[in-house]
């Protein structure tokens, strides 16, 4: 986790400074209620004294009328301040998930490959509704669980200075108590904030594999990873309750004993006729309940710890880097693309990705890069992305240096295809335009050129369609919807990750006729897995640990007799192979 720069507290109300005057509001009046609240019992004192002195009359209804009005005093107050603070910690909340979200949206895209969705979940839900409780309810209960001790003994300093400080006999035992039970709370907020995380990454990670599950029978297998995250967050629980149960009940005895020490002390002092029965009893309902805050304190001191470890992670989130803003007014001319000594390494790792890459991608050209996994291949495609700002060298696009061109050229300059088609929970039509205006007639004719036109028109309501619900598309739908967006964009440059490696046959040549369709004209980068499907590449880029080891086309290549030729005759027996064919050819990945 980043190094904190602000404590979270801090950094809560700097979210709310438009309404930070209404927080201040609800925590005076939340402290005016609880003075109010000890008003009752000394109009009660003053009723029993008079009682005991033998006085009556009208004075006494007049007392409990006071009473009575303090009393509603305090709930008036209460219910203003829970008013205002639920008022303001909804306007922290919202502000907090907007800036959340912005941050997100602005950051570089190779953040998310970090991330599980199962971590960024937990910190822009449970986090922030956390903050939501510490806000509404808990700020003003931890202003009246300090302020009533301090009023009680006030109070009590007034009526007997001796029975005050006997009340206060409990406190050096209770610190103590508190002290062993705050013993590293730090790092075991941090720790249930990590296994919580993992928790979740485990039960989002089994419920997307559920269907690859049930499908090879091996449901309880599977279970045992996400049984053993359970156990193990259980077991971390437990732990941390065990070591603290003894000091948590011990504090909370503690606490309790007052009367302990204020009974026979203010028996004793009443038998020498130095305090009053009125003083007596005012002192015995005071002092009981004096400290009783104090468990609440510590009580809301366990869960803050919690409340700021989870601030702590959206403080991070929200103070991700920025994309560089840069506003290049030179419309880009020319869409060759040039990689010069481009170096690269992933964050925490030692061993480069990329290793001093140099190639050049003319423009109109279609240029394949082929190679064993974890040669790079996927890692050069994201750096011409932007997933991530380049560590050393530099990318070209017409001449001008990627990282001076703003988001919104380098975006528009490409389309992006994947192997595994995203697809929103929203209607074909918004799939489609990505929120952008198109006619109508443009979103059909780049449908029909991705060979999904067809299968649109079967949809309950056609275009108008919500999928992703009830109505859910096939891996190849999928892929042809995301081929029909990125068609009608009419991008310049068009990056593809192999987007027929998942399709079965039929798929396959509806899908490849709509890349067809989609690169004619563009320039054009694709991650190739199946080798036959490049032969036609105008080049063909070798990758193995992070360097380009070969180039050139097809008949070059396979003439050099080198990786890719010896892929390529890898790739050609496998086509032969037919079921119930011993092969002595080993196995080899050449993705």
């Amino acid at each position: 986790m980043q190094k904190r720069t602000v404590h979270p507290l801090t950094w809560l109300f700097r979210q709310c400074q438009s309404h930070q005057w209404m927080l201040w509001l609800a925590i005076v009046l939340s402290l005016t209620a609880a003075v109010l609240a000890l008003g009752p019992y000394y109009v009660v004192y003053l009723i029993v004294d008079h009682l005991l002195a033998g006085d009556g009359g009208q004075h006494l209804w007049w007392l409990s009328m006071v009473a009575l009005a303090l009393m509603l005093g305090r709930y008036v107050c209460l219910l203003a301040s829970v008013y205002l603070s639920h008022h303001c910690a909804f306007h922290i909340q919202y502000h907090i998930r907007r800036s959340a979200l912005d941050r997100l949206a602005k950051t570089t895209l190779g953040f998310f490959s970090q991330k599980t969705s199962g971590e960024l979940k937990k910190n822009l839900t449970e986090d922030i509704d956390r903050i939501e409780v510490f806000i509404a309810h808990q700020l003003p209960d931890l202003v009246a669980s300090v302020v009533i001790p301090l009023t009680t003994f006030s109070l009590l300093l007034v009526i007997d200075a001796r029975m005050a400080l006997i009340a206060l006999l409990p406190i050096p035992l209770a610190l103590l108590c508190q002290m062993a039970l705050f013993r590293d709370y730090q790092s075991k907020a941090e720790q249930y904030h990590e296994s919580v995380e993992k928790l979740n990454r485990s039960v989002t990670e089994f419920v997307k594999a559920m269907p690859v599950v049930r499908l090879f029978g091996i449901g309880e297998r599977s279970y045992t990873q996400l049984d053993r995250d359970i156990q193990s967050h259980q077991q971390y629980i437990e732990s941390w309750t065990q070591s603290a149960g003894w000091p948590f009940a011990l504090f909370k005895t503690v606490l309790g004993s007052g009367l302990v020490f204020m009974v026979p002390c203010g028996l004793y002092f009443w038998s020498q006729g130095t305090l009053s029965v009125s003083s007596f009893l005012l002192c015995i309902l005071l002092g009981v309940g004096m400290l009783e805050p104090l468990f609440t304190l510590t009580l809301l001191g366990t869960y803050l710890g919690q409340v700021f470890e989870g601030v702590a992670r959206l403080i991070n989130i929200v103070t991700l880097p920025k994309l560089a803003e840069n506003v290049s007014e030179t419309p880009i001319r020319n869409f060759d693309i040039a990689f010069r000594q481009v170096d690269f390494a992933y964050e925490g790792q030692d061993t480069p990705a990329l290793n001093q890459v140099s190639v050049s991608l003319p423009a109109g050209s279609l240029t394949a890069l082929v190679g064993p996994s974890g040669a790079g291949k996927s890692t050069l495609a994201a750096l011409l992305a932007g997933f991530w700002p380049l560590k050393s060298g530099e990318i070209f696009i017409g001449g001008q240096p990627l990282s001076q061109l703003s988001e919104a050229q380098r975006m528009d300059a490409m389309a992006l295809v994947y192997q595994d088609a995203f697809v929103f929970t929203q209607t074909v039509m918004s799939n489609l335009t990505m929120g952008k205006d198109y006619p109508m007639e443009a979103v059909i004719a780049a449908a029909k050129a991705a060979n999904a036109h067809d299968f649109i028109c079967r949809l309950p309501d056609g275009y108008d369609t919500v999928v992703g619900q009830e109505i859910r598309l096939s891996g190849g739908e999928k892929q042809r919807l995301s081929i029909a967006r990125a068609i009608l964009k009419d991008a310049p440059i068009v990056v593809l990750d192999e987007p027929t490696s998942h399709s079965d046959a039929t798929n396959q040549a509806l899908i490849q006729s709509a890349l067809n369709t989609l690169i004619a004209g563009k320039t054009v980068l694709i991650i190739a897995h199946r080798l036959a499907t490049i032969q036609a590449a105008d080049q063909i880029l070798v990758m193995e640990n992070g360097a380009v080891t070969d180039r050139g086309t097809h008949n070059q290549l396979i003439e050099r007799a080198g990786w890719y030729a010896e892929m390529w005759q890898v790739s050609q027996q496998a086509q032969t192979w037919s079921m119930g064919q011993q092969t002595q050819h080993e196995e080899v990945d050449c993705a």
